[in-house]
């Protein structure tokens, strides 16, 4: 599949082209800010026996693998948080 954006004039004298600036000003939080926020949510609700990298990533809207790829483990989470 081609990239329109990728021959528009713009963007090969170096300028950001409109798809561009639109990413930059809808740009979502990085996974490891979500699921730090995530992780404050579960303690904060259902105390620290909840928390799982599942149950971060399910609030995070984020992949398990990525939360875990973020922290290595629950307990590097938790020193995040704290």
């Amino acid at each position: 599949m081609s990239r329109w954006w990728w021959g528009h004039p713009l963007v090969r004298r170096g300028k950001p082209c409109i798809h561009e600036l639109l990413l930059r000003r809808y740009r979502r939080p990085s996974v490891r800010d979500r699921a730090v926020a995530a992780a404050a949510r579960v303690i904060a609700e259902e105390g620290v026996a909840a928390l799982t990298i599942e149950a971060v990533a399910r609030r995070a809207q984020c992949a398990m693998t990525s939360v875990h790829a973020q922290f290595g483990g629950r307990e590097e989470l938790l020193l995040a948080v704290f």
